[in-house]
């Protein structure tokens, strides 16, 4: 079950129903000194309800931020993996009888490939195989 934090008007209203179950007579109206009062209690607790749900995801190594991802996994011995490069093929056009160079650079609009062999072009399209210039993430495509 999802951990919801309470916003401020909420606290705040739950405080202020709870001061009026107490004191029937007390001014609770937005201009005293009682909703002032709980005003400010409301935006502190609001603060650490933020802060409690921040500890629980902490808690669990899927949803950890990374420092702390980085401290479950020495907890238990493990390393982070160095960044990998992406690797595919490519379907690109040319003229037939032309040659692509490998080392050739392929760019998009966030990525950037580089062929790893020679391609000769036996019609308009052929198969160039590519490696991501980028490691990590960064050099992978969205499927």
């Amino acid at each position: 079950m999802a951990y919801l934090t309470p916003a401020a008007e909420k606290i705040r209203a739950d405080l202020l129903r709870d001061l009026k179950n107490q004191l029937p007579d007390a001014d609770t109206g937005p201009d005293s000194d009682y909703y002032v009062r709980a005003s400010s209690v409301a935006s502190v607790a609001e603060g650490l309800y933020q802060h409690q749900a921040w500890v629980v995801r902490q808690i669990f190594p899927d949803t950890a931020d990374s420092d702390y991802l980085l401290l479950h996994a020495r907890t238990r011995g493990l390393q982070k993996k160095p960044p990998t490069t992406a690797k595919g093929a490519a379907d690109i056009s040319g003229s037939p009888g032309s040659t692509l160079p490998a080392g050739s650079q392929i760019r998009g609009e966030r990525l950037a490939v580089m062929t790893t062999a020679d391609v000769t072009f036996t019609s308009d399209t052929a198969e160039a195989p590519v490696t991501a210039m980028q490691s990590g993430t960064a050099g992978n495509l969205d499927t």
